[in-house]
């Protein structure tokens, strides 16, 4: 794209004009690229880097801001998904439509500016509901306010400062941020502060404070427990104001050959302390053309006395059903329900791959996850523990899963999960994946709305975790065959088929189309 702005053609002027628009009259934008995520599954995930880390120019002396912003590197993607459920205990179809574009100027004195947008109408989570009225209105998307998974605005408006001060490198970023953290999606979860991120001879450490914050997963399972209130008060531009402040240090291999680790501490304030730990141990044989590691995680979540969510921006009583949310009854409930107060997860893998020839690979993971304490939820997102499996962790997309206001966030809730999955590319634009996983245990994991009229169950919406199967644990199986074939650069398609067999039977077709820049 870069390229594209320095010609001096009339398709160059064109992309200029809109840059300068878009940069000048809307703030600043962030450079990430969401892709979604099919282990350890679900709606999205981002690979992302640091907001500062995109490479860009660098300019000093003899160019001004305006120069600097005709350089502007841009990064994004556009996503078209069809998802299909089905079977004993699901029933639905869906759309949904993803447009993220972003923006990052070129350094000016080692000052960079970020704007971002993001787009997403419909869901890959259809429970009983159809496509009949998916493209919302004629000319545009209207959007009004009738899916939780329905946003368009500016995304990110940050400013940030870059400095090389010998073996040391070191960027600030200060506004509204992708949060970045193992604990997050950092595509969908966002944050109002600060940012530092230093490199010291191959040790990255970082320390973030954000005022104001919220998650995907956590704003859904807020929201839908009070939907129509929260709508109709106009209360669903709301943030967490519980403090959070995260400090990590991670390394990549550069002080013990194959070894790369990352740590992280994050506390939210009257609210919840994590503590999560990563490692792999990766070999190299025959000549580089195969590889073996054993990958490990452990995350541990303890929930503050007297914790409660410190809702900004909602209204009435969604305001007050989310700040009631850990203290026991549930606004006008008479059941209570029990959180964790404490929650940890641990997670085994082995990876054993090969490169045959140029355009040939393949490969395998086995690997366990299992938990102890109280409950499971340890997260702030689903996406942390990486597993196998497809549909079993993203039916929902927010009920589900191991953050800590999901299935894993009740008292008394356990889970464990024996996975592998085996991936071979044939030719290089083409992989053909399978993923198997068992679930078993007191998992409090969801029940769609066809599955709690199989079993005469009334829906209880406002403990967010639906009737669940937390009593009759015979245990879950998934199998799911995928097909991905990247077309060009920056051109794939995916097809995944999932089945899931034991406590529940279901299953889910799931297609997209995706251009990446």
């Amino acid at each position: 794209m870069k390229g594209n702005l320095l010609k001096s053609n009339k398709k160059g002027k064109i992309v200029t004009s809109v840059v300068l628009g878009v940069m000048i009259g809307a703030g600043f934008l962030h450079a990430a690229e969401d892709t979604r995520y099919t282990n350890p599954k679900a709606d999205e995930r981002v690979n992302a880097e640091s907001n500062l880390s995109a490479p860009v120019r660098e300019f000093t002396e003899n160019h001004d801001v305006i120069e600097a912003i005709r350089q502007s590197k841009f990064t994004g993607f556009a996503a078209v998904r069809q998802v299909s459920v089905g079977g004993n205990d699901a029933k639905g179809n869906a759309w949904q439509t993803m447009i993220k574009l972003d923006a990052t100027s070129a350094r000016l004195y080692g000052f960079q500016a970020q704007v971002g947008i993001y787009m997403s109408q419909g869901t890959t989570a259809p429970d009983n509901s159809t496509s009949d009225g998916s493209v919302q209105g004629s000319r545009a998307i209207r959007f009004n306010g009738g899916g939780v998974s329905d946003a368009f605005n500016f995304s990110n408006i940050n400013f940030g400062y870059h400095l090389d001060a010998g073996p040391l490198k070191s960027e600030i970023v200060l506004g509204r941020m992708n949060m970045r953290s193992a604990l997050v999606n950092q595509s969908t979860d966002y944050g109002l502060g600060g940012m530092y991120k230093g490199d010291l001879s191959g040790l990255q450490f970082s320390l973030a404070y954000y005022d104001s914050w919220v998650t995907d997963n956590i704003y859904k399972s807020l929201l839908t427990r009070n939907w129509d209130t929260a709508t109709k008060a106009g209360a669903t531009q709301f943030g967490i104001g519980n403090n959070l402040i995260r400090v990590s240090i991670a390394n990549s291999g550069s002080f013990v050959k194959g070894l790369s680790f990352e740590a992280t501490y994050l506390k939210a304030v009257h609210l919840v302390d994590i503590g999560y730990l990563d490692a792999r141990y990766k070999l190299g044989f025959m000549e580089d053309k195969a590889s073996f590691d054993v990958y490990g995680q452990l995350g541990y979540l303890y929930l503050n006395d007297g914790a409660q969510f410190q809702v900004g921006g909602a209204t009435g009583d969604a305001a007050n059903a989310n700040k009631e949310l850990l203290s026991g009854p549930i606004a006008g409930q008479a059941q209570s329900v029990a959180w964790a107060k404490n929650a940890g997860l641990y997670n085994i893998q082995a990876n054993l791959n090969f490169n045959f020839l140029e355009k040939q690979s393949a490969g395998g993971t086995i690997g366990f996850m299992g938990s102890f304490g109280q409950g499971y939820g340890v997260s702030l997102a689903n996406g942390t523990f990486k597993t196998a499996g497809s549909l079993w962790q993203s039916y929902t997309t927010y009920l589900e899963g191991t953050h800590f206001t999901g299935a894993g966030s009740k008292k008394g809730t356990s889970i464990n999960v024996a996975y592998a999955k085996l991936h071979y590319a044939p030719i290089k634009p083409v992989t053909v994946g399978l993923d198997l996983a068992y679930i078993k245990g007191k998992t409090n994991m969801p029940l769609l709305k066809k599955a709690q009229a199989n079993r005469g169950i009334s829906n209880d919406q406002k403990t967010y975790r639906y009737s669940s199967i937390d009593t009759n644990n015979k245990g879950l199986f998934e199998i799911t065959p995928r097909v991905v074939f990247k077309y060009k650069k920056g051109i794939s398609f995916t097809a995944e088929y999932s089945q899931i067999l034991g406590d529940m039977q279901m299953w889910r077709a799931y297609f997209e189309a995706r251009f990446t820049l």
